[in-house]
């Protein structure tokens, strides 16, 4: 009488890694976009949350004031903070995303967030800077779409 073998074939795992591979080829891209949306929105969060902060910081002075002013005044949060790296300056909490506040007199700003070069936020093609001023977001060309859900 004969053994039975089991298992499998070569042939068969290596159809199966294949299609495995195809998959991951297709996903991969998708799942990068994602996270970069996800990035995007956190640095959103963080020139909103500088805006009301420059806002609380006006109501108490007869200026806006810069990153430093506002952290000594202790009205920014924990999200915002100085940056761990060679760079000096603030970023997002995930480290992604550079920012800054230029004030233009004592009744405007510009608030800016410019991805970090070297990171992977640096390649979200378009939605590298987002900016934003005391009435609303500043649109640069083309980046509308970077403000949406």
């Amino acid at each position: 009488m004969g053994t039975k073998q089991r298992g499998f074939t070569l042939i068969g795992v290596m159809i199966v890694v294949a299609i495995i591979a195809i998959l991951a080829a297709i996903a991969y891209p998708s799942y990068m976009k994602y996270v970069q949306q996800s990035r995007r929105q956190q640095a959103i969060a963080a020139l909103h949350t500088i805006q009301l902060a420059e806002e609380q910081y006006r109501a108490n002075n007869t200026k806006y004031g810069s990153l430093e002013e506002l952290k000594d005044a202790e009205l920014l949060p924990a999200q915002i903070k100085q940056s761990s790296s060679a760079q000096s300056g603030f970023v997002t909490e995930d480290e992604y995303y550079m920012l800054a506040v230029t004030p233009q007199d004592a009744s405007s700003y510009l608030i800016a967030a410019e991805a970090i070069p070297g990171t992977s936020q640096a390649s979200d093609t378009g939605c590298t800077t987002l900016k934003m001023n005391q009435d609303q977001p500043v649109y640069d060309t083309n980046n509308k779409h970077c403000w949406g859900r």
